[in-house]
């Protein structure tokens, strides 16, 4: 009589290994997969956060910054002259100009001006024969870090 039991428990036990084996690729592709999507977060997180910091640093310092624009007068075809009054509670260190002209061209002009709080100072800047708008964005430095406080631009209209 021949000895059938011994093959079939080698039959099913190679079943086993297989199922096994397609298991172990299946988990092993998972934990690498999501090694490479966390190490991808870290970095995506750490980059967000420091973000966020500079952001909020930049929005605490510009709280206290604020200025207008007065007196506007044409001294010439190619100079304005206007006094700018700091108006909040930090000193602003320059001054950013953006003057517009009727073609909608850009003339910009950066002033170092330091401005105290509750100070003004009068600004010449250079413009063009047909500029019919000028706005001031004023900018804070701390150590040296330069902070643009674009939210709190300001802006006039040019008459002649």
């Amino acid at each position: 009589m021949a000895d059938t039991t011994s093959t079939r428990p080698l039959l099913r036990s190679r079943k086993g290994i297989a199922e096994w084996i397609s298991w172990v690729l299946l988990l092993a592709f998972a934990v690498l997969l999501a090694s490479i999507v966390s190490y991808w977060m870290r970095d995506y997180v750490s980059g967000t956060v420091t973000d966020m910091e500079k952001r909020a640093h930049t929005q605490e310092y510009c709280d206290g910054v604020g200025i207008e624009l007065d007196d506007l007068v044409i001294k010439n075809s190619q100079t304005l002259n206007m006094k700018v009054i700091n108006t909040y509670n930090l000193a602003v260190n320059r001054i950013i100009f953006r003057i517009y002209d009727a073609d909608s061209n850009i003339l910009i002009n950066i002033t170092n001006v330091t401005i105290k709080p509750g100070q003004n100072k009068t600004v010449d800047i250079q413009k063009n024969a047909t500029s019919n708008l000028v706005e001031a964005v004023p900018v804070v430095i701390n150590g040296r870090e330069e902070i643009i406080c674009q939210e709190k631009m300001v802006w006039k209209n040019i008459t002649s």
